[in-house]
């Protein structure tokens, strides 16, 4: 068996039910099948994985995903007896070192993105839906894309949630403020799913260089919700509970923000006792 036909064996058969199935099946046809697709996976050597890796030093966050998803790949492999146990290669390759990524929309970013969306609502109704969503939320793209119009339900107080049923983690809540809750009704679509689209790509890419920030990349607008979440006076348990993190760890990335909120609650203290 070659790699293509093992990367898409695993695909139906087990990528597809994951969240990540869209990313895992785009860095399959990007990255793994155009370079590693012909080669016959019994006779795929450490040497050429390595060099497979290193071919994307200039982007070491992508080597490394493409990677690790070559490595789940592999280990499927195993588990259905088409490779002998513990033969993947991958786990002897060295991952590049990576930077923790934090970056956050500033309020200046988030007041003009804002406007810029408004802007463009009657225009690109879907795409503007799609990113208030992940602003006003916390919720990740995946989420987003796959909401369905009958999982929004409204409260009297005019706000609102989407209950997510998720094989993989049990039930989802997502919740809308109003102002969530008010531009789904005004947009009113009609689509099998809530916005209509998998991913505004090139809205958002025109967004954010508008809004002169073209580096914020639509992921960063969850961890910019956490951001304000801290402001806003949240602990990291009801923080990770808003993002929908399964364990603490992940929620822990955020500490460093309750640092800075609690440097700035004793130098008010200070201000407060010395003046």
């Amino acid at each position: 068996m070659k790699v293509k036909e093992l990367c898409a064996k695993y695909m139906k058969r087990k990528g597809i039910y994951l969240k990540s199935a869209e990313e895992k099946q785009r860095i399959i046809d990007v990255y793994i099948n155009p370079k590693l697709g012909n080669r016959v996976i019994s006779r795929l050597s450490l040497d050429a994985i390595d060099d497979f890796h290193k071919s994307m030093a200039n982007t070491p966050y992508q080597a490394n995903r493409c990677l690790s998803e070559l490595s789940t790949v592999l280990t499927y492999a195993e588990s259905v007896k088409l490779l002998p146990l513990r033969s993947n290669p991958c786990y002897l390759v060295t991952k590049f070192k990576e930077k923790p990524r934090r970056r956050y929309a500033t309020r200046e970013e988030s007041i003009t993105l804002f406007k810029q969306l408004y802007d463009n609502i009657d225009r690109y109704p879907e795409s503007v839906l799609f990113v208030f969503l992940l602003i006003l939320t916390g919720a990740r793209p995946s989420e987003i894309a796959n909401a369905l119009p009958s999982e929004v339900k409204y409260f009297d107080d005019g706000q609102g949630c989407i209950d997510q049923e998720d094989s993989k983690r049990g039930e989802r809540k997502i919740y809308l403020p109003v102002l969530a809750v008010d531009l789904i009704k005004r947009c009113n679509l009609q689509h099998k799913t809530l916005t209509g689209i998998k991913y505004p790509k090139s809205f958002w890419n025109r967004m954010r260089r508008e809004a002169k920030c073209p580096d914020l990349r639509i992921y960063d607008l969850r961890h910019s919700f956490a951001s304000a979440g801290v402001d806003a006076g949240l602990t990291l348990k009801q923080i990770g509970e808003l993002l929908g993190h399964s364990s603490e760890s992940s929620t822990n990335r955020y500490t460093h923000l309750m640092h800075h909120t609690a440097l700035r609650s004793v130098t008010a203290v200070q201000q407060v006792m010395t003046s």
